[in-house]
C-alpha cells in the first residue's frame, strides 16, 4: 500500500514536471514569435544601429590616425601633438555611448522586463489554474 502511494506521488509530480515543461516550451516559443515579429520592428533601431557603428569605426579610425602621429613625432624626436583632441574624442565617445544607452537599450530592458513579468504573470494563473482543476 505504501509502495502505491509513493508511486502515484511520483506520477503525480512527473506530471506535474511535464506539464511545467510544456509551459516553458510553449513560452520559449511565444518569446521566439515575438522576437520574429520585433524584426519587423527593427529597422529603425537597426539603422540606428549601425549608424552608432560608423560613428564608432570613425572614433576608432580617428584615434588610430593620432596615434600614428604620435608615433611619428616620436621617432622624429618631436613633441607629440596635444593630447586634447584624445580627451575630447573620448569624451565625446562616453557621452555617445551614455545617450545610446539612456536612449535605446534602458528602454529596451525595461519592455523586456515589462513582458517577462506579464508572461511569469500569466504563468502562474495558468499554473494556479492547473493546480486547481487537478483537485477538482
Amino acid at each position: 500500500m505504501d509502495d502505491s502511494k509513493r508511486m502515484e506521488r511520483f506520477q503525480s509530480m512527473f506530471s506535474l514536471k511535464e506539464k511545467d515543461m510544456n509551459s516553458q516550451k510553449e513560452l520559449s516559443m511565444m518569446s521566439l514569435l515575438d522576437n520574429l515579429l520585433a524584426k519587423k520592428e527593427l529597422s529603425e533601431k537597426e539603422e540606428a544601429k549601425q549608424h552608432t557603428q560608423l560613428e564608432k569605426d570613425l572614433t576608432r579610425k580617428e584615434l588610430d590616425m593620432q596615434d600614428l602621429k604620435n608615433s611619428v613625432a616620436a621617432e622624429t624626436k618631436a613633441s607629440p601633438t596635444s593630447s586634447v583632441n584624445e580627451l575630447h574624442l573620448e569624451i565625446m565617445e562616453k557621452n555617445h555611448y551614455e545617450n545610446v544607452m539612456k536612449d535605446k537599450v534602458l528602454p529596451d530592458i525595461k519592455e523586456a522586463k515589462a513582458k517577462y513579468e506579464e508572461l511569469a504573470t500569466n504563468w502562474q494563473l495558468a499554473s494556479n489554474l492547473s493546480c486547481e482543476q487537478r483537485r477538482e
